[in-house]
């Protein structure tokens, strides 16, 4: 067992705060001792939920259809992050949402484009 503090406030940033140092267990095994193995694979599988919502909506945004965000949720590790966007990743997702108009002009800023050596 580890002391763990724990801090909570009745509104975040304001009103009253208080913390508490508990005993929590330091592994898995520990955890189950203590409160059962019911109610831990309860809150492990509620964590996980909210992991994979997360997935999904991050999926719903970038317009993915619902095989693509199956295949990330059976990738899904927790506690592992996603390889985010490269840098031109990025920008090829930003230019792909101007009007050509708007491309233009950012291209001519930048000295290329029609008419540009």
């Amino acid at each position: 067992m580890s002391e763990l503090k724990i801090r909570a406030a009745t509104e975040k940033g304001k009103g009253p705060s208080m913390e508490v140092a508990v005993d929590f267990p330091d592994d898995v095994a520990g955890v189950v001792k203590k409160y059962g193995e019911a109610p831990t694979y309860s809150r492990v599988r509620a964590a996980f939920v909210i992991d994979m919502q997360s997935i999904i909506r991050t999926g719903i945004t970038a317009k993915k259809k619902s095989t693509e965000v199956a295949q990330l949720l059976e990738e899904y590790k927790p506690g592992v992050k996603a390889k985010g966007k490269t840098v031109v990743e990025k920008a090829e997702s930003a230019l792909a949402s101007l009007s050509e108009s708007e491309k233009a002009d950012l291209l001519a800023k930048f000295g290329v484009g029609k008419g540009k050596k």
